[in-house]
């Protein structure tokens, strides 16, 4: 078989210019994956600061918060999310309290826990989740659309670069959590006052 040389050497170039291009689209995909990540990361850094003020501006029933007594923050969801929760807000003390910040697996893990973080890959599970804390003195807040209407306290919304609360002060009040004006000024569209 006789190959003419200039075909021979397009076939090597189109071989060449495949390979570039498949090397280039994996690196896009690779750095694309890491600039969505560090854009995660920045969310729920926000959403855990979020977290540690809102503790400030909470007053829980004195049965439930008695001296010498940590506040516990439950998370469910992703373990990107309790670890941000935990760096930002569980290495120093809040209103006096030890902080401490511990993953749920379970429904039953909420039953300890002052307040809740419901990620929104539990949304699946966000109705059994907040069922299991209804009426009890535990603030919970959320990121799902369905949060508030579904019993939460706080809502926090990621718009753009920021994070915004909403505030359902009914649920508030339902679960005998006393709620500053001051957190109420700085929420977004507060629900049910």
């Amino acid at each position: 078989m006789l190959i003419h040389p200039s075909t021979s050497g397009s076939r090597v170039t189109a071989g060449r210019n495949r390979r570039a291009f498949l090397v280039w689209t994996m690196m896009y995909f690779c750095l694309a994956g890491l600039v969505f990540g560090q854009d995660s990361g920045n969310e729920y850094q926000k959403k855990a600061v979020h977290i540690g003020k809102l503790a400030r501006y909470v007053e829980w029933p004195k049965d439930k918060m008695g001296t010498g007594i940590p506040l516990v923050i439950g998370v469910f969801g992703t373990d990107f999310a309790s670890d941000q929760i935990r760096e930002v807000v569980g290495r120093k003390p809040i209103n006096g309290r030890e902080v401490v910040v511990k993953t749920c697996s379970t429904i039953q893990e909420a039953a300890g826990c002052h307040m809740l973080f419901v990620s929104r890959s539990e949304e699946g599970r966000l109705s059994a989740i907040l069922r299991k804390v209804r009426g009890e003195p535990v603030l919970t807040a959320g990121e799902c659309d369905s949060f508030l209407k579904e019993g939460g306290i706080i809502n926090l919304r990621t718009f753009g670069n920021e994070v915004n609360m909403e505030i359902n002060e009914k649920n508030a009040r339902r679960s005998d959590l006393k709620i500053s004006p001051r957190l109420v000024n700085f929420g977004e569209g507060g629900v049910g006052g």
